[in-house]
């Protein structure tokens, strides 16, 4: 998610936080609806949740309170994501400066690589970073009746020349797991 998103899904809970909390202050009758709206159609409005009782009560009180929960979580989850940077590898290093890429990327380049070879429907990638060079792990779901040492040499051998090819760095090995996709329903 772009931090335009996130900063959005922060405010929108604390939104949530202020209203919810609000509200259930006049539930509670902690607060009155004069001392929180000035309008009179909204003083209406907080007026009949200042008098509720019973069951109306209880609902009103544990429906605020989740919503209150939500938006607390909501916000510490992305505002605790805001912090954390993705890790990086290093492209290159000069005297002009440093080039970074994301290791997200990377994985993006290795997975839309394997996902262009036929009979791959789908794969997942981990990489590691050691010495100078770059280990990559690739789980590829593939059709069923392909062949698979075939396939999974064709595999290593693209992802280790795009890799290559975009980060300038050497990739020492290339492990491919496969996974056969089945249907879970026969025709009969």
């Amino acid at each position: 998610m772009n931090i335009v998103n996130r900063v959005l899904v922060i405010l929108v809970s604390l939104i949530i936080i202020v209203v919810a909390g609000a509200l259930l202050l006049v539930v509670l009758d902690l607060l009155t609806p004069v001392q929180l709206a000035t309008n009179n159609w909204f003083q209406d409005r907080l007026t009949e949740l200042d008098n509720l009782s019973g069951p109306e009560f209880a609902w009103a009180v544990g429906i605020l309170a989740a919503f209150l929960v939500l938006g607390v979580f909501l916000f510490i989850a992305e505002l605790g994501s805001l912090g954390t940077s993705k890790s990086r590898m290093t492209v290159t290093q000069s005297e002009l400066g440093t080039v970074t890429i994301r290791e997200d990327s990377v994985r993006n380049i290795v997975n839309y690589e394997a996902r262009s070879i036929s009979g791959v429907i789908d794969s997942s990638t981990k990489i590691k970073e050691h010495d100078n060079a770059v280990a990559i792990d690739c789980h590829a779901t593939i059709e069923p009746g392909q062949n698979i040492p075939g396939l999974t040499q064709e595999l290593q051998e693209r992802i280790k020349a795009t890799v290559e090819h975009h980060l300038g760095r050497p990739v020492s090995t290339v492990h491919v797991e496969t996974n056969v996709k089945t249907t879970s329903s026969r025709v009969r």
